[in-house]
């Protein structure tokens, strides 16, 4: 089978939303058109692999997420804000000094890659999409954080950002206030 089938498919498929996993189904099955057409086998085939897609990506959730780089982070941050957007608009969002056009196109790649992010074509032009969640990652990444630096405790997490961060009052008692909401609830 094409690389992009066995490689892609298996890396990322898995654990984007529903559009994205689309969107990769087009691109797998771009690779087996003849004359432009494909089979009514392949296209029973691409329908199958999306109802498995959209299956497993209802139960197998956040446990495929893979840590970004500081670059890749802050694409999917400029990516969650836009929805949808093409390299030059991302570079646009992108803090001065700004990167160069393929260094983005390149981080976005490995996003997709990676399974973070999907795209549309459109012409000539690719509009890529998140298909992770900003929530979906942050949970993933706090929860990496705090097993990594805070053996998995909240208080050993919350108690350094109390010595370190040098919180007011004002803060402490916000944080308060937000812990007893969710013991009344």
């Amino acid at each position: 089978g094409s690389p992009r089938f066995g490689v892609r498919w298996h890396d990322t498929a898995l654990f984007c939303e529903a559009k994205c996993a689309r969107s990769m189904l087009k691109n797998i099955t771009d690779d087996f058109k003849f004359n432009g057409q494909f089979s009514p086998l392949l296209k029973t085939l691409t329908t199958k692999l999306l109802v498995l897609t959209n299956f497993l990506v209802m139960f197998v959730g956040m446990n495929g997420l893979r840590e970004l780089t500081k670059a890749e982070e802050q694409v999917m941050q400029v990516l969650w804000q836009l929805k949808k957007a093409n390299v030059h608009s991302i570079i646009e969002q992108l803090p001065e000094p700004r990167p160069a056009y393929n260094t983005v196109s390149t981080i976005v790649r490995i996003l997709e890659q990676k399974g973070f992010v999907g795209h549309e074509s459109v012409g000539r032009a690719h509009f890529y999409f998140p298909c992770v969640e900003k929530d979906k990652y942050r949970t993933f990444a706090m929860s990496n954080l705090m097993d990594g630096y805070f053996q998995g405790s909240l208080s050993k997490m919350v108690s350094f950002f109390v010595e370190k961060e040098n919180l007011d009052l004002k803060e402490v008692d916000e944080i308060k206030r937000i812990i007893d909401e969710h013991k009344n609830k």
